[in-house]
């Protein structure tokens, strides 16, 4: 996606931490060398056990390492937006050990807060809408509701940092622009002074890095030496890993829906978004355009497996519900994002991703965007492990 030429011959490592799984791909040019995926064994929930995140993705590294049998050169890390944990930096120093390793549960990006009334209380945000589980605003939250627990941990960043950190031993946390501006209460390259002045002094933020950095030189076994990157945002890598053209919305639909566009960074249109789109950091002088609903569908696939263990067959009014639903799901995702918004933007074509491709949703979808926009058939797999091998290097 940049005009740099790649080295052909490098191994680049792409890891994917989600809420709910690990994912990991090695590619060597065009070549996908290998993917593994490793679920949780505990519940995801609002809170996750932030070790047992880390042993995951370290033990789904080692079993893509023992695949491909080459070096690695590069890991490029990407994961769940918006999320903060906690560690103690002097745990991490002597290289990681979960059973010395001081850290906080993963307050992730479903975490709520009791007092309903608590975000209207902070300052106000210039970079965007704030949300519960956005991490700045959580920071302040357990600040201030249990400040004395706050004082075991001197360090903080999303889940993707703390990895990077672990993988490469490294002292103080830096965060990429993706995932700083997922946080919220940030400008460019630096933290709103009235927010960080509610938090605790020996608490130390991220560096936010505005550039495709990097984090350090790999020390853990299978990975020595290889060049870990500044982490991204889970959203942006899905995208990078698409066969991307200009003027073109991408719908996702799987565990979450997502419609979203990418546009140049100096656009006038940026100034006059819908309120439920997102305006994100994305690569080569873009901003990502994206609209985020929790259910892309895959509540109705549970619910439709658990049906049928204990029916065969659906009565004409129990497929008219499920078909309700399908389009309900299409509406909803479209109301966030309306068409017209995306003529505006020049969007002249939509193209289905996942589920979203599947007769049950694509029906509705084309019916949806009939005469505003070209559904186009394109073959799409979305992986963020890839995408993140991609964001910073040209497209192979």
């Amino acid at each position: 996606m940049t005009p740099q030429v790649e080295n052909k011959n490098k191994v680049h490592l792409g890891i994917d931490i989600g809420t709910s799984s690990v994912k990991c791909c090695a590619r060597q040019g065009v070549v996908i060398l290998c993917n593994f995926a490793q679920s949780y064994e505990k519940d995801c929930g609002a809170t996750q056990d932030a070790v047992h995140v880390l042993q995951t993705a370290l033990a789904v590294i080692h079993k893509t390492c023992e695949e491909v049998h080459l070096p690695i050169d590069d890991v490029w890390i990407c994961g769940q937006m918006h999320g903060v944990v906690l560690w103690k930096a002097e745990s991490l120093r002597d290289g990681y050990a979960r059973e010395t390793f001081i850290s906080s549960p993963l307050y992730n990006w479903m975490y709520d807060y009791e007092d309903k009334i608590f975000l209207k209380t902070l300052p106000r945000c210039d970079s965007c809408e704030v949300h519960p589980g956005y991490g700045m605003a959580t920071l302040v939250y357990l600040a201030q509701k249990d400040p004395e627990n706050l004082k075991r941990f001197d360090r903080c960043g999303t889940i993707m940092d703390l990895f990077a950190n672990v993988l490469c031993h490294r002292d103080d946390v830096v965060m990429g622009r993706q995932n700083a501006q997922s946080w919220a209460f940030c400008q460019e390259d630096s933290w709103q002074s009235d927010v960080v002045s509610l938090l605790p002094e020996h608490l130390r933020l991220p560096r936010i890095e505005p550039k495709d950095g990097v984090v350090g030189e790999a020390q853990v076994k299978k990975l020595k030496g290889a060049t870990v990157h500044v982490p991204s945002g889970d959203l942006q890598a899905s995208v990078a890993s698409l066969r991307f053209h200009s003027k073109t919305a991408y719908l996702v639909l799987g565990t979450s829906a997502q419609l979203c566009t990418a546009v140049e960074e100096n656009s006038p249109d940026l100034n006059r978004l819908p309120p439920c789109v997102v305006n994100l950091p994305f690569v080569d002088r873009k901003r990502l355009l994206a609209a985020r609903s929790m259910n892309g569908g895959n509540a109705i696939e549970s619910f439709l497996k658990v049906k049928l263990r204990s029916k065969k067959i659906f009565l004409p009014d129990e497929l008219e519900m499920m078909d309700a639903a399908h389009e309900g799901i299409v509406e909803n995702i479209f109301s966030m994002f309306p068409l017209e918004s995306l003529q505006q933007l020049g969007v002249s074509r939509i193209v289905l991703i996942g589920s979203a491709d599947e007769p049950r949703f694509a029906r509705h979808v084309r019916r949806r965007v009939d005469g505003f926009l070209q559904v186009t058939d394109e073959p799409n797999v979305v992986s963020a492990a890839l995408g993140a091998t991609l964001l910073t290097t040209p497209h192979v």
